[in-house]
């Protein structure tokens, strides 16, 4: 084994961070958060796992992108905890395709293996359409009866990238609860594209054969207590 694979990323975290999770009023137009990171990497490496076999029986001469070759990701976050009981949360992901590599169809080397290369062509070097999904998320809360002595905590309510900067204290008077809610994954029912042939002699090369995450709606109710 030769440690010879490498891989950079950098990373930008936007602030602030969530608020916390009690509301004293009706309305606070300052309970609200945007936030997120934008992920840059760069990654190579001469093999794409143990089982697979080297088109010229060697690694010397098969650098390229590694399948965690993906240049961007973004994730953006909005939270709004601005009207008492209810919480909305909004989240895009958007990343570049991954890459996948181009072979001929054919066993040209006689090897017994129909992995080889067009003359010239390195490992990963077609890649895959951008993704992107957007997530939502709608629940209102009711308390039913309560407590004779409100229950007290500590919550986060200040980070620092992924760490807490500053904490306060809460008090929950609520016996009960019900929380009414809705979930959206991939609202806007985006198809994104996975599983790209890279065979020439392929009728489906350059296109997916697959396609992730279709839009899913959940309804839930939540009774605490």
């Amino acid at each position: 084994m030769v440690p010879d694979a490498s891989a950079r990323q950098h990373q930008l975290t936007l602030g602030p961070q969530p608020p916390g999770n009690e509301t004293p009023t009706f309305w606070v137009a300052r309970r609200f958060a945007v936030y997120g990171s934008y992920v840059i990497t760069s990654a190579r490496n001469n093999t794409d796992g143990d089982f697979n076999v080297s088109p010229s029986g060697a690694l010397t001469d098969q650098g390229g992108r590694s399948a965690l070759d993906v240049p961007s990701r973004l994730n953006l976050n909005f939270i709004s905890l601005q009207m008492r009981r209810t919480t909305v949360q909004l989240s895009l992901n958007e990343q570049s395709g991954a890459p996948y590599t181009e072979t001929t169809g054919f066993d040209d080397n006689g090897d017994g293996l129909f992995n080889d290369r067009p003359a010239g062509v390195a490992r990963n070097t077609l890649r895959g359409d951008r993704q992107w999904t957007l997530f939502g998320y709608v629940a209102y809360a009711i308390s039913l009866r309560r407590r004779a002595i409100p229950v007290t905590g500590v919550t986060a309510t200040g980070f620092t990238g992924s760490t807490v900067s500053s904490v306060g204290t809460y008090s929950d008077a609520a016996r009960y609860r019900v929380t009414f809610s809705l979930q959206a994954q991939n609202i806007t029912n985006r198809p994104n594209y996975t599983g790209y042939s890279g065979v020439l002699t392929s009728p489906f090369f350059g296109q997916p054969t697959a396609v992730l995450n279709p839009r899913r709606i959940v309804a839930s109710v939540q009774f605490t207590f």
